[in-house]
């Protein structure tokens, strides 16, 4: 709300993450950052998504923009029933509107199988290795936090 406004942030392009273990322990809370982030015009991804026996039920009881399917989870590619889990994750996201995000993208194959089960946006070595400036720019904006918390 205000914090936004007084530092010039877009609420747009703020995005709220919470883990799948998370937001199943705490269920009603996860709803309210939900309507929350609504109400504040942020976005909500679900993180580490696919390990849950409810992970069905998370994505469409919460309001998720985005969906992050945990790269542990897309590394058992091979295992038809862990196929057909995340193909039935992505398509509950992409019916709701959301995006969805595949992390340890290794390799082409796994780009191919992930772009053709509808995963808008992919992580990993194949597309590009981490880099440390990359963490500079993180550790001066975690300076700035600071200041602005002090």
């Amino acid at each position: 709300g205000l914090e936004t406004v007084k530092h010039q942030l877009d609420p747009d392009g703020i995005v709220v993450q919470i883990s799948e273990q998370v937001a199943e322990r705490n269920l009603a809370l996860a709803r309210q950052l939900g309507q929350t982030c609504r109400d504040l015009h942020h976005k909500m991804c679900l993180a580490n998504a696919g390990f849950s026996r409810n992970g069905m039920q998370l994505v469409q009881e919460l309001p998720v923009d985005y969906l992050s399917i945990d790269g542990s989870f897309l590394q058992n590619r091979g295992d038809s029933a862990t196929h057909m889990r995340v193909h039935r994750l992505i398509s509950a996201a992409k019916n709701k509107g959301g995006r969805v995000i595949a992390s340890r993208v290794e390799d082409a194959k796994s780009l191919s199988k992930l772009v053709n089960l509808g995963v808008d946006y992919v992580v990993g070595y194949h597309v590009h290795a981490p880099e440390h400036h990359m963490v500079d720019e993180f550790s001066e904006l975690e300076t700035g936090f600071r200041a602005l918390s002090e």
